[in-house]
């Protein structure tokens, strides 16, 4: 897949899939509203802390934060422009913008 994350995989998934079924917005959750940051009947620690920067994923799928915690996606998967790519995986970025 040219260096194409699986969690990126998942984001451009449902970004085609919306587009297709005519959804007007996606949403995913920031770290604040996160599920397992809240209180559970059995708290094992190791199962309720996740190490994972879900701000930082959705800003850089090109989401907007919206004041109630959730960030609005865009339905057309944001590319970066190949100026912003360091210049050892320019080579990867033009084989993946060429399958889509």
């Amino acid at each position: 897949m040219h260096g194409l994350r699986p969690k990126s995989l998942i984001v451009f998934a449902v970004q085609e899939f919306s587009r297709q079924l005519n959804i007007t917005t996606v949403y995913g959750a920031g770290d604040a509203i996160q599920a397992y940051r809240r209180k559970h009947a059995i708290h094992l620690p190791r199962w309720h802390a996740i190490q994972f920067d879900y701000n930082a994923f959705w800003n850089e799928a090109g989401a907007r934060l919206n004041s109630d915690g959730w960030y609005e996606l865009p339905l057309v998967p944001v590319r970066k422009k190949i100026q912003e790519v360091k210049t050892n995986k320019r080579s990867l970025y033009h084989k993946r913008y060429n399958l889509f």
